[in-house]
């Protein structure tokens, strides 16, 4: 084993340069053999979403530690989980017997339906740690609104004056995000506080959506910019801010961490890839070991711990942060990787030596380790 002093006075020695957090990539797996998609994941590190099993029917799951389990059904044969807590409480909606979405709080194996608001349908989208959920239903007269719900009563969270109200976020105060119509059919981003629904503005368009809000009050969602293009936004302290969208034109930002690192995706020549934004917006492609055969089109969540759920092709992933000088990407800065960049000093192309993602393995990429060495193990 080498000394770590010694390879850090050689790294005082070397141009350090800047570089960007490096994810480990685990397949989630399905629940048969079709296309599988990850909606959220808790603290924790348990990833929701849905897997075909077989047909039409698509059954929502959870998964922890490589093992997917299947959440079952209100009576019908389609059901997606949307949310999880810190607790393990999952949420979501399923098709009941007679075809109609129903949400459902799931906990200790028991899939319970939400109520409506008097109609006949529901969904539910999100929950805090305090188990407060958020989501959709309908009226009697079949119009949508989001609501709030505590487990024994629903509230109707007021629209924007229009017929449409959708909540997808919900934060540890109670804050709710999402769209509503207003009075000229336009969908709008809002923030329910204090029993008052209040529009956030936009980009110098007319249209947007709030996906998800942290608990420091900060928003993240999409809204129209003055060439009607959907851009990737968050909200603070008032005011609306576009994130960007890398090469292309259209961006959308679904979650965001208490530390604002932000996930979504990005369209480029009519593909779609997922974007990490840590301060600048990234490529989630990028981020990962060279020879990942996959594709990252969206990225849907990202947990307090820098854990993400991606999907890409039907398949969905779990990334998680490794140390951004560790090669081979097994957790660990060590002899290892230090062996790797010197066997591969000089190589150009995509490579896990080339830390810096320069196309060169070279002196930068060898300081990364020694500056690094040891950490994570």
């Amino acid at each position: 084993m080498l000394n770590k002093s010694i390879l850090v006075s050689c790294a005082a020695l070397l141009v350090g340069t800047a570089f960007a957090q490096r994810f480990a990539v685990t397949n989630l797996g399905n629940l048969g053999t079709g296309t599988t998609e990850a909606y959220a994941l808790n603290d924790s590190g348990i990833v929701v979403g849905r897997s075909n099993i077989g047909g039409s029917a698509i059954e929502a799951f959870v998964w922890q530690n490589g093992t997917m389990t299947g959440l079952g059904f209100l009576g019908g044969n389609r059901s997606e989980a949307y949310d999880i807590n810190s607790l393990g409480v999952i949420v979501g909606y399923s098709n009941n017997a007679s075809g109609l979405p129903t949400g459902f709080r799931y906990e200790n194996g028991n899939m319970a339906p939400i109520p409506t608001l008097g109609g006949q349908r529901s969904y539910g989208w999100a929950i805090n740690a305090s188990g407060l959920i958020a989501g959709a239903a309908q009226l009697s007269n079949s119009q949508y609104r989001a609501y709030r719900y505590d487990g024994s009563s629903m509230t109707a969270i007021p629209s924007l004056g229009g017929n449409l109200g959708w909540a997808y976020g919900i934060n540890d105060s109670g804050r709710v995000v999402g769209y509503s119509t207003n009075a000229s059919n336009e969908q709008k981003p809002f923030v329910y506080e204090f029993g008052i629904a209040n529009e956030l503005p936009l980009l110098g368009g007319s249209i947007g959506r709030a996906y998800s809000i942290n608990n420091e009050g900060v928003i993240v969602g999409y809204a129209n910019n003055h060439l009607n293009q959907n851009r990737a936004c968050r909200w603070r302290f008032g005011l609306s801010e576009d994130l960007g969208a890398l090469s292309g034109t259209v961006s959308q930002a679904y979650s965001i961490n208490d530390a604002e690192w932000i996930v979504g995706f990005y369209r480029s020549g009519g593909v779609d890839r997922a974007f990490l934004y840590s301060g600048v917006m990234q490529d989630l492609n990028d981020l990962v070991t060279a020879d990942f055969l996959g594709v990252f089109q969206e990225a849907r969540d990202i947990n307090n711990d820098n854990q993400i759920v991606a999907n890409g092709n039907g398949i969905g992933y779990l990334l998680t942060p490794v140390p951004d000088s560790d090669v081979n990407f097994d957790g660990c800065v060590d002899d290892i990787d230090l062996a790797i960049v010197l066997e591969e000093f000089g190589q150009t192309g995509r490579r896990n030596a080339d830390l810096n993602r320069d196309g060169v393995v070279d002196d930068s990429d060898l300081a990364m380790v020694l500056e690094g060495f040891g950490m994570g193990c």
